[in-house]
């Protein structure tokens, strides 16, 4: 269980079958933060930057992204993004973000440009809809490009099946860089991460993950409930969790799975057979 707490490291043990199919990269897991968005918009706001550069962030001029990286630097906003800059080596590169979980994935796909073009990345690629999940384009900017990072937005872990993202040709490429690259990471924040997992547990049911984990089962939000749906705000899903690890136990002929639940603003670097954890 990662719960708010200190930085925590431990190897992990071979009972704890972290995959069975020996990825070559890693895994980011962050229990989600609503606040990095607004402390953005109330910064530009500050600097008088118009709202339709916020909106339509390749729109933003030079001068003004610039402004607005080195105030929202000085204020330290950036939370567990810091950590992907410094650990992923993205700056000059590419980074592919996939908002289709979202019920606003368009909004949220110009909300992570703005973000990691702050951060330094020289390209956003954003996956909104199924069309972009098949863009040729995409797909061989994945395969071919220069691009550490594959980012998974928030938002309802179902979604990833309903929008035919799972399977899709961008999901086929994400996970075969996975496998194969020691220089590429996938990861993603609140939904996005729990939807790592080959079995997801969503509501009262389990359901097909993007399985970049195959025998960890992760779920969000599950000591302090829901940050944004006030009648879950204080429910646990510490006892979904379990069920979901019992379920996706015996649904695989009793091979031992191992549950990560996560709150907001915690995180988890799966590296090298490695878990690295921490938050506030």
């Amino acid at each position: 269980m990662v719960n708010n707490g200190g930085l925590s490291t431990r190897p992990l043990l071979a009972s704890d079958r972290l995959v069975t199919h020996r990825p070559r990269g890693s895994i980011v897991l962050h229990g989600g933060n609503l606040s990095v968005e607004s402390k953005i918009r109330a910064i530009a706001r500050s600097l008088n930057i118009p709202l339709e550069e916020l909106q339509a962030s390749d729109m933003m001029s030079d001068a003004h992204l610039q402004a607005l990286r080195e105030e929202c630097q000085k204020q330290k906003i950036f939370d567990i993004y810091e950590e992907l800059r410094q650990r992923c080596c993205f700056e000059g590169k590419t980074v592919v973000c996939v908002t289709i979980a979202s019920s606003t994935a368009a909004q949220d796909a110009e909300y992570y440009k703005l973000l990691f073009r702050l951060l330094g990345a020289a390209k956003v690629l954003t996956i909104a809809n199924e069309q972009d999940a098949s863009a040729p384009g995409i797909i061989d900017d994945i395969k071919y490009g220069d691009n550490p990072l594959g980012w998974f937005g928030g938002g309802d872990q179902k979604r990833f099946g309903d929008a035919h993202f799972i399977g899709s040709p961008a999901h086929q490429a994400m996970y075969e860089r996975y496998l194969n690259r020691s220089d590429y990471t996938v990861g993603g924040t609140s939904a996005g991460a729990g939807a790592m997992s080959r079995k997801v547990p969503w509501k009262s049911e389990i359901i097909q993950g993007l399985g970049f984990l195959q025998d960890i089962v992760v779920d969000m939000h599950v000591r302090r409930g829901v940050f944004n749906d006030p009648p879950l705000k204080h429910k646990s899903r510490v006892p979904r969790l379990q069920s979901a690890v019992e379920v996706a136990t015996k649904n695989d002929g009793d091979k031992s799975k191992l549950g990560l639940g996560f709150d907001e603003n915690t995180w988890a670097f799966i590296r090298g057979g490695n878990l690295e954890a921490g938050g506030r």
